[in-house]
């Protein structure tokens, strides 16, 4: 599933602590702005989020300001380390599932149009 890039800042605001800021919280668009940036999420043809990365940034950022408050030092994951390339590996496969099944229905929708176009079958709006 799939979020447009403008759509992030409006879906922190609504997302509830401690994962997002929740609609009563006074914030800035730059500290949102800020925040995305530090978040890393990766962008698919440079518009659009993947759900799961979202939400895998959001659980990222909680987990390490619970280990921050507690005293000790977040460290990220090396792109070596095996969880992560796990972790990219599902992605990719996610994300090629996601675009073969936008193929085809895209592919079915144009052959339900040529199918009504070709049985005089018109439904302009």
């Amino acid at each position: 599933m799939f979020m447009p890039v403008g759509k992030l800042q409006a879906f922190l605001r609504s997302l509830p602590p401690p994962m997002g800021f929740g609609r009563h919280y006074d914030v800035s668009d730059d500290q949102i702005r800020n925040l995305t940036i530090q978040m890393r999420i990766p962008t698919y043809g440079g518009t659009m989020l993947h759900f799961s990365d979202v939400a895998r940034a959001c659980a990222r950022r909680v987990i390490a300001n619970a280990v921050r408050d507690r005293g000790d030092e977040w460290v990220e994951l090396p792109e070596d380390h095996t969880v992560e390339r796990k972790w990219h590996d599902m992605r990719r496969n996610s994300v090629a599932r996601a675009h073969a099944s936008h193929r085809q229905l895209l592919d079915r929708s144009s052959e339900d149009a040529e199918s009504e176009e070709d049985h005089g079958m018109h439904f302009g709006i």
